[in-house]
């Protein structure tokens, strides 16, 4: 919105226009951010990858959609949207794997061939800030794995719709790290100075 009370809409993916740049005119701000609610057979998964698990910066993380229609005996992909951070100074949508799953049957033939283009659709240069490019570009291409497995188990029982194999399932589980406890036994022995004695101090 802007000062004399003009609205303009914006989609998602052509605010951002480059690191720290956003389709802002002069006098704009932002009023409202929307998020539709999902349709049946829409799904809807996020992805990140970090250093450590809680509070820390991403090395990669990513969200993805994709909605499904079943036409005949198929489930075809009606719409998608493939998003990544971290790869760019700004979030990079794969417009080529987008256009490719568009249309296309949901099936492990899909997942192949999206895989290819994907690899090719997002480009991390090889001097990237954050370094560690090989790992970062796998993480892109493991993110979509995962995100295939995930809709899919959703999915499961629906006619034409593979199982997920069994030692796939993992990928799709949340991990969950049991709390770490330890102790410390020592016994207090008084040698005239309180210097390299296990006590705490009196304040």
């Amino acid at each position: 919105i802007d000062c004399k009370g003009n609205i303009r809409t914006v989609l998602a993916e052509n605010f951002f226009l480059g690191y720290r740049k956003v389709n802002l005119t002069q006098g704009e701000i932002l009023l409202s951010v929307f998020l539709p609610w999902t349709r049946s057979f829409e799904f809807v998964k996020e992805f990140k990858q970090a250093h450590r698990r809680d509070d820390d910066i991403a090395i990669v993380n990513a969200g993805m959609r994709v909605h499904l229609e079943e036409k005949g005996e198929m489930w075809v992909i009606s719409d998608a949207s493939i998003v990544y951070g971290g790869v760019a100074p700004l979030s990079l949508s794969a417009l080529k794997t987008k256009e490719f799953l568009i249309g296309n049957c949901w099936n492990q033939e899909l997942l192949q061939d999206a895989l290819k283009i994907l690899q090719k659709d997002i480009i991390i240069k090889e001097d990237a800030p954050g370094g560690m490019v090989e790992f970062r570009k796998s993480l892109t291409l493991s993110f979509f794995f995962k995100f295939f497995l995930w809709v899919s188990h959703q999915m499961d029982g629906k006619k034409s719709v593979e199982s997920i194999e069994l030692s796939h399932l993992s990928a799709i589980q949340s991990f969950h790290r049991p709390p770490v406890i330890g102790s410390q036994d020592y016994e207090v022995i008084k040698d005239g100075t309180a210097v390299g004695s296990p006590e705490v101090h009196l304040s």
